[in-house]
């Protein structure tokens, strides 16, 4: 079932980028696939903790709330902050019901680039290096972030997926 869905997952993907790329390899024996929704220009922002959410074009904490709310998800971002070596940022941990989403917001796409081209996407850790998590873990890349999430639950996975992959929510305009 893993397998198919990453296959499936990379197909998709595929499609939507309006390439014909193959799966990266091994993602048709289901291990989970890092997710693209493509480059995007850098404008180093990063919205400070207070400062009210606004529609630009890179993704900031509240932005990608909105977006899995706006999918039915109930997140909950927590006080602690992840630090992993594979990223150079510091992330933000939010729960999902059976799962956890540990986001990495970059000011720019470049640095987040610069971050993922270290990476083994397939298993979540540095080239040459096995990924070491508590359950599945897959690598979304969208615009200027990185997370991973882990989760054992195929619809969380898809739902996450497809929130971010949809790209930026259009806030409302007061």
């Amino acid at each position: 079932m893993r397998g198919r869905r990453a296959a499936l997952a990379a197909v998709v993907l595929g499609a939507c980028s309006g390439r014909g790329d193959a799966p990266a390899a091994g993602a048709a024996q289901g291990t989970p696939a890092a997710i693209s929704a493509g480059p995007v220009p850098a404008a180093p922002r990063v919205a400070a903790p207070g400062t009210p959410c606004v529609l630009g074009d890179l993704w900031e904490l509240c932005t990608v709330i909105k977006r899995l709310e706006s999918t039915g998800l109930a997140p909950r971002v927590e006080r602690d902050t992840v630090r992993l070596a594979l990223f150079s940022v510091p992330g933000v941990r939010v729960g999902l019901g059976r799962g956890e989403l540990q986001l990495f917001l970059y000011a720019d796409t470049l640095q987040r680039a610069r971050d993922v081209a270290r990476l083994d996407t397939i298993e979540v850790a540095l080239r040459g290096e096995r990924g070491h998590w508590p359950m599945p873990a897959t690598l979304v890349v969208s615009r200027n972030i990185a997370a991973v999430l882990l989760t054992e639950s195929t619809l969380l996975h898809d739902r996450v997926h497809d929130a971010l992959a949809a790209g930026l929510p259009t806030l409302e305009r007061r």
